[in-house]
């Protein structure tokens, strides 16, 4: 009986640390769209101006200003959908409170059974903890890929700044 006993007590910590995981990614997402909203911000600001000085195009540089700008523009709005997408509602599964399978079963049978549904709801929460996540990852890498080209626009215009 102790070894059932230890399989129930081990299902419920790992699926109390799966609804875990999923509140962390929550707060991670909401950690990254802070970044992205102060990025557009940011963006905005100087985005703004530099379009108005290099629009239309007149030049190879300008044009490549313009181009990146607008990369830059709709890489922070799909990132800024992939963060989102990580906080839409999920219905994750909780351990149900059911007195009569103590009431009507064996006490060994009743942490086999909570056991085995313990792992079934488990897996559904951790696929869906799992799309959280790659969609997560996703926002990350745009986030790197948009700083860097943030970066390459804040050079290029100087360039152009420079030059002109």
């Amino acid at each position: 009986m102790q070894k059932y006993k230890e399989l129930y007590d081990l299902s419920r910590e790992v699926f109390a640390e799966e609804l875990n995981r999923s509140a962390r990614l929550n707060e991670k997402a909401t950690r990254y769209i802070t970044v992205i909203t102060f990025l557009l911000g940011v963006f905005a600001f100087f985005g703004k101006h530099i379009l108005a000085s290099i629009l239309p195009p007149g030049n190879p540089l300008e044009l490549l200003l313009t181009l990146v700008t607008a990369a830059v523009l709709v890489l922070l709005v799909i990132t800024w959908f992939f963060a989102f997408r990580v906080l839409r509602v999920t219905w994750l599964r909780k351990i149900p409170i059911d007195a009569d399978m103590f009431n009507n079963n064996r006490l060994i049978d009743a942490y086999y059974a909570y056991s085995r549904g313990i792992k079934e709801w488990w897996e559904f929460n951790r696929d869906k903890g799992d799309l959280k996540s790659c969609a997560l990852n996703h926002a990350y890498d745009l986030i790197r890929v948009t700083v860097v080209l943030f970066v390459i626009l804040c050079v290029l215009f100087t360039i152009h700044a420079w030059f002109d």
